[in-house]
């Protein structure tokens, strides 16, 4: 990042800081003025019907602050011992080796290609692609059983895109496996033919969309299904005569209704169409790859894959070699810095430089995964009384407060108002009520701090004073660096000295604790003294 990028990111956080604070001085203001209203009335009805509501109004006026340290959670959650404590984790991780040593340096030969390409377009089909190549590509994922079948994956194709999509070979953007797999291949011999419009030849994948109804009752509304018309059991799944009635369809013409008999009735399709169809797909570049253990979606976690992919073209660019000199030159990586790490050369001790990093990455990511099966399990076993109110509208309006942010600075130039936004954030429809989902965030989140502080307190995991102020000048310390690079600040500290740097890294520290907040560096101490006890009592069974 430039330092006028930089500078511009931290004047935008100091602007989305100000905002915010505003916006929590204006709600403090307003809360405020709402207990103010309620003594007010509650004095008056203190004074009318003394006799009878004492014991309510005195509990209302004097009921005591929520805290996770001393109040009562019992009134609030409830967690049998072996549903913390002992209990089984069934896991996939994934394992280190040389393969991940390959990707860092295909990644840092990618950024330190040439700032433009030396060929590029339809002269370089016959040239097969390398690390720093741009590729732009169609692909489809899917899985294979033991017996052979192929299921294709929800989302893992681009067949339906306006353009290929471009990705840059070494960047990482592809799960581990992809970018690799293309390596050496070459373009010509891996074209496919998307026909948006047009008559159905023999040999064509067709793409369909429609509405069935089953002779059991049943029913399903596709619209991707992938029909390859090479196949001899399409009348089998989808009815007598089905595949000899595609063959006379043009693609885009929709057929409002159509029936196809089948071995115990009828089928009854409903606006059948076909929206796209592929030549060519017999000449797909077949990949394996594999997704992390780690990936967003939980259903592909750890899963072994194949993509078919098709080329439409390259840019090509040069591309320092791997050796020496670009460890010490372009790396600026000194035989000092690698004196640690076992090898005969410059490069072996890099490359086992690469390697521990890529193994304290895996670790993190284990007690990553590990911590969040651990959630998981926890929401799934606690017994949940109610919540403290209180706690869970402090939430709800700071995740408001974070969504207007977000749409005022970033996106309210594609948003008619804050509530089309905020109903596309949650992917609702123009009915949906985006709200429920942030109150449903907020007890999610004051649900898992009762439970981590149930836990904590039931197994005296709490830290002493000593351990707690101790755990607690170590988060500050470690934001405080953060802040100090993020705010670009280094050069300008290194300069100070004596009550000037004290001054400075006071100031510093304050903004740190304003811009988290009190409460939450409080909880963050807590969790961070205990967490590893906590994941100490899952018994974690790796698969």
């Amino acid at each position: 990042m430039s330092k006028k990028s930089k500078k511009r990111a931290a004047e935008k956080e100091a602007e989305r800081l100000a905002w915010m604070k505003a916006q929590r001085e204006k709600i403090e203001k307003e809360r405020k003025a709402r207990v103010r209203k309620t003594l007010i009335i509650s004095a008056i009805a203190f004074a009318l019907v003394f006799a009878i509501t004492f014991g309510i109004i005195a509990a209302i006026i004097f009921a005591p602050e929520f805290s996770y340290i001393e109040s009562d959670l019992s009134d609030y959650i409830y967690m049998d011992k072996k549903d913390y404590k002992d209990y089984e984790l069934k896991l996939k991780f994934d394992t280190v080796d040389e393969s991940d040593v390959d990707r860092k340096i295909m990644n840092l030969l990618y950024k330190n290609k040439a700032s433009t390409p030396s060929y590029s377009g339809a002269d370089m089909y016959t040239k097969p692609i390398t690390v720093g190549d741009t590729a732009y590509l169609y692909y489809r994922g899917y899985t294979v059983d033991e017996s052979g079948k192929k299921t294709y994956i929800d989302g893992a194709s681009n067949f339906f895109s306006t353009d290929p999509y471009e990705l840059g070979i070494g960047s990482l953007a592809f799960i581990p496996g992809f970018e690799e797999g293309l390596i050496g291949a070459i373009p010509e011999e891996h074209k496919l033919e998307i026909i948006k419009s047009g008559t159905v030849e023999e040999g064509d994948v067709l793409y369909l969309s429609f509405k069935v109804t089953y002779p059991d009752g049943s029913s399903a509304s596709l619209t991707e299904e992938r029909i390859d018309l090479s196949t001899d059991n399409i009348d089998e799944k989808y009815g007598k005569g089905f595949a000899d009635y595609l063959r006379t369809l043009s693609v885009g013409v929709k057929v409002s209704e159509k029936t196809f008999p089948m071995e115990i009735g009828t089928a009854v399709y409903m606006d059948l169409s076909i929206t796209a169809l592929t030549r060519c797909e017999q000449n797909a570049l077949v990949i394996d790859a594999h997704f992390p253990a780690d990936y967003r979606e939980e259903s592909l976690r750890a899963l072994d894959v194949k993509f078919d992919v098709f080329i439409d073209r390259i840019n090509i660019y040069d591309v320092p070699e791997y050796n020496e000199s670009f460890i010490t030159d372009v790396l600026k990586i000194t035989a000092e810095d690698l004196a640690d790490y076992e090898g005969m050369g410059l490069v072996e001790k890099h490359r086992a430089k690469l390697m521990a990093e890529a193994v304290e990455e895996n670790k993190k990511t284990r007690d990553a995964i590990i911590e969040d099966k651990m959630w998981n399990h926890y929401n799934e076993v606690v017994k949940v009384y109610e919540l403290p109110e209180d706690e869970v509208a402090e939430v709800y309006n700071d995740r408001c407060l974070e969504l207007q942010y977000i749409y005022q600075y970033q996106y309210s130039s594609y948003y008619s108002d804050f509530d089309s936004f905020a109903r596309a954030y949650y992917g609702l429809n123009s009915n949906g009520n985006w709200k429920l989902n942030v109150k449903a965030e907020a007890e999610k989140q004051i649900t898992e701090k009762l439970i981590f502080f149930y836990i904590i307190r039931k197994e005296n995991l709490l830290p002493s004073a000593e351990e707690y102020e101790k755990t607690r000048e170590e988060y500050l310390a470690e934001k405080i660096d953060e802040y100090i690079v993020s705010e670009n600040l280094t050069a300008e500290i290194e300069k100070l000295e004596g009550d000037a740097l004290t001054e400075k890294m006071a100031k510093i520290r304050a903004d740190v604790i304003y811009s988290y907040g009190a409460d939450f560096i409080d909880q963050m101490v807590y969790y961070t003294f205990s967490y590893e006890k906590l994941l100490a009592f899952a018994n974690v069974v790796e698969q």
